[in-house]
């Protein structure tokens, strides 16, 4: 057996000309201001937890993109020095090898290497290039060396020991210029993808957390039903004053909302009876229905319902009311045969909950083109003599001046003067 318990939460409307098909006056009974302020204040939170969420966003990319840079720069000052330490170490090989008479040669060739080192600090893959030609051409002058005996002074003299060194310093070029930086860089990308990749977790639980609370749709919610299985076995189970407590939920835009259900009621409550609650957090002002099988039982804040009788106080004079819509000429477009606009509800003549309904190209039971319907709707048991006004007379055409038409109504109540009583 399954216990079915809800609670609806009435839409509250600002009137003024949106279409409503006809809703009965008891939807209106909010205020519609109050709905109006509380959603712009959630959206206004939203945006700026969404704005706060940016702005660490790219701070975080500044701060990512300085450690990049910072690292990248550093293993290239590392990398330029070991291939400076590796080309002196070559060069001084050389010079031990090779014969004295070619010591003005090799230092020609040392000073040729000092200048292109201090180059390469600032341009480094400029001056890797032209190392490496260098080195080319070196082997070349060797072969060149060792084809024409009378070049006497010619590096090595074809010494085979040299022109194996240069071939090593050309393969140590080769290697540093395009292996190099796929080993310190595939780690390093790898590292920096981590990095990211955590970085974006963080960033998504912390938006789950901030902004995730309140999903746009359950701004729109109204109504939650809670269904409780077994309810039987629950049942025999609890003691009166012990609750089952709804999973907490989101509702008209109010977080943490949760139904309290006392199968056996509480203390004080009459054998047979249960008790339902609805539970929000401080502060949070709500009209609601709750619901079990076909009980409902409505609720309203006592601060709303003094000033709704306040209201029918103050308008007990009033007999004549005058609802000015505006733009006529854009609604008789937008609303076919059928469709209807309603007015704010207010009270007058003593009589509260009242709401006109107006159909500006008639009812769906209206004949002819070029008529509308006028109605009006109030509460049950409500007697009183009424006169539906459209225009400045009973027949007045638009005012195509401002493009509006005033429809209203002139009342006058009529209270019964017989009270019954029952035995």
């Amino acid at each position: 057996m399954h216990l079915r318990a809800g609670l609806n939460i009435e839409s509250e409307y600002a009137g003024g000309g949106a279409p409503l098909g006809g809703f009965p006056g008891e939807a209106f009974m909010a205020t519609a201001e109050e709905l109006r302020q509380r959603l712009h204040i959630q959206e206004t939170k939203h945006t700026a937890e969404v704005q706060r969420l940016n702005a660490q966003i790219q701070e975080l990319r500044k701060l990512f993109t300085a450690g990049v840079v910072v690292r990248l720069m550093t293993m290239k000052l590392v990398m330029t020095a070991m291939m400076m330490m590796m080309m002196m170490m070559m060069i001084v090989m050389v010079m031990v090898m090779v014969k004295k008479e070619e010591v003005v040669v090799l230092v020609l060739v040392l000073v040729l290497v000092l200048v292109l080192g201090l180059v390469l600090v600032l341009v480094l893959v400029l001056v890797l290039v032209l190392v490496l030609v260098l080195v080319l051409v070196a082997v070349v002058v060797c072969k060149v060396s060792a084809w024409f005996p009378w070049w006497h002074h010619g590096i090595g003299d074809g010494d085979g020991r040299f022109e194996m060194m240069m071939v090593m310093m050309m393969m140590v070029m080769i290697i540093f210029i395009f292996v190099a930086p796929l080993l310190y860089r595939g780690p390093f990308d790898i590292g920096c993808m981590i990095l990211i990749l955590r970085l974006v977790k963080e960033l998504e639980e912390q938006d789950a957390g901030n902004v995730g609370r309140l999903q746009s749709s359950d701004s729109f919610t109204r109504r939650v039903e809670w269904s409780i299985p077994d309810f039987k076995k629950e049942e025999r189970s609890t003691v009166r004053g012990q609750p089952l407590w709804s999973p907490r939920f989101s509702i008209a835009g109010v977080n943490n909302v949760r139904l309290e259900f006392l199968p056996k009621g509480r203390d004080k409550s009459y054998e047979g009876f249960c008790s339902l609650f609805l539970w929000c957090p401080t502060g949070v002002i709500i009209s609601h229905e709750l619901t079990e099988k076909g009980l409902t039982l409505t609720s309203w804040p006592l601060q709303r319902l003094v000033a709704k009788e306040a209201e029918v106080l103050e308008n007990r004079g009033v007999n004549q009311v005058i609802w000015k819509i505006n733009k006529i000429s854009e609604c008789m477009k937008n609303y076919p045969r059928g469709s209807s606009m309603c007015s704010k509800s207010f009270t007058a003549g003593g009589i509260s909950e009242i709401l006109m309904e107006f159909y500006p190209n008639g009812s769906q039971i209206t004949k002819k083109d070029g008529h509308c319907s006028f109605y009006l709707r109030c509460p049950d048991g409500v007697s009183m003599i009424v006169t539906l006004i459209v225009g400045k007379t009973r027949k007045d055409e638009i005012n195509w001046d401002d493009d509006s038409i005033e429809v209203g109504i002139e009342l006058q109540n009529r209270p019964s003067k017989v009270l019954t009583l029952t035995s």
